[in-house]
């Protein structure tokens, strides 16, 4: 089954996700800034977990903290690291593609379009930058400045298809981890009109100390 993270207020759903997934989403971080042995994503894990108030997502990772120390006895330490990231800055022109959003509260608003591509209503840069370093190797950082809301219009299947064509007859192509980096500063810049540098910089980091494979029981 496909890993899957579902938070409304109040609940949180997790299907199939092992603790880097976990402690990313109860942190706050991407999934590139959570360190530790290998060994710790050998489990995966199911968590339905229900506040006894329409608690918010901020609320619900301080609750999923708790519930990780206490039922996978897991232990943490935050340091900063110098590492390569993709680094997403304004336009030189500070003109993006993005607008912003008269929907200054509650959940993100997304709606298919006929031709294949969302609008996106309402979203922060710092949530979208979440969904989409997921299958990264190296976190991307938001020093563009842009606060608040914004909507756009996302298209990830067509910058998928292109690069699907580009090495169709390639007998080398580059290798996967590169290939999505590669997909994903397209998309930035294509469908944002931001851009991409990829260069170290100090990036926050969980480290995963110790854990428990399997939870205590209530």
């Amino acid at each position: 089954w496909a890993s899957k993270i579902t938070a409304d207020p109040g609940s949180l759903r997790m299907r199939n996700v092992n603790v880097t997934m976990m402690v990313a989403w109860a942190w706050h971080v991407q999934r590139p800034q959570v360190s530790g042995p290998s060994s710790i994503n050998d489990q995966r894990y199911d968590i339905i977990a229900k506040a006894d108030h329409p608690a918010t997502r901020d609320e619900l990772r301080v609750m999923l903290q708790g519930l990780l120390r206490e039922r996978l006895k897991l232990s943490t330490h935050r340091i900063t690291k110098e590492m390569e990231a993709m680094v997403l800055v304004q336009p030189k022109d500070g003109t993006t593609k993005m607008t912003k959003s008269e929907l200054k509260e509650g959940e993100v608003q997304a709606s298919k379009n006929p031709d294949g591509s969302t609008t996106v209503k309402g979203a922060m840069l710092e949530e979208l930058m979440d969904d989409l370093s997921r299958e990264l190797e190296m976190p991307i950082v938001d020093q563009t400045g842009l606060q608040g809301r914004y909507d756009f219009k996302l298209n990830v299947e067509k910058y998928v298809q292109a690069i699907r064509t580009r090495y169709a007859t390639d007998k080398n192509p580059p290798p996967e981890a590169a290939l999505k980096m590669s997909l994903m500063e397209e998309i930035l810049q294509g469908e944002l009109g931001l851009r991409v540098e990829t260069r170290k910089t100090a990036v926050p980091i969980v480290v995963v100390d110790s854990v428990e494979k399997n939870p205590i029981e209530n």
